[in-house]
């Protein structure tokens, strides 16, 4: 039995190379994240458990965050306290951490 081929099957790889050409993440002087209407951003994690404000340029509430990196292994995860158009609260379940996020 033949294998039913899609419309996009044959330029799925010049289509991925179009799209991920376009896509940068690439931390402007600016701090914001390539194209994209994020900023990257480095916060130190003093305490465990506890909200650590992370400052951003947006602009605008932030809708999230992706944690890029972290010094160690950690979770991180929204803090109690409410975020506004220039901060976001975040808490590690590790003391000392330094993490590399990127805000959305």
């Amino acid at each position: 039995m033949a294998t039913k081929r899609l419309p996009y099957k044959d330029n799925l790889d010049s289509n991925l190379d179009e799209l991920f050409s376009k896509v940068d993440f690439r931390k402007r002087d600016n701090g914001r994240a390539g194209n994209h209407d994020a900023e990257i951003v480095t916060v130190n994690f003093p305490y465990a458990m506890l909200d650590v404000g992370v400052k951003h340029k947006l602009g605008r509430i932030a809708e999230g965050y992706i944690v890029i990196g972290a010094s160690t292994a950690t979770f991180i995860f929204d803090g109690v306290t409410a975020w506004d158009e220039n901060t976001v609260s975040l808490r590690s379940v590790v003391a000392g951490v330094t993490a590399k996020l990127i805000i959305i």
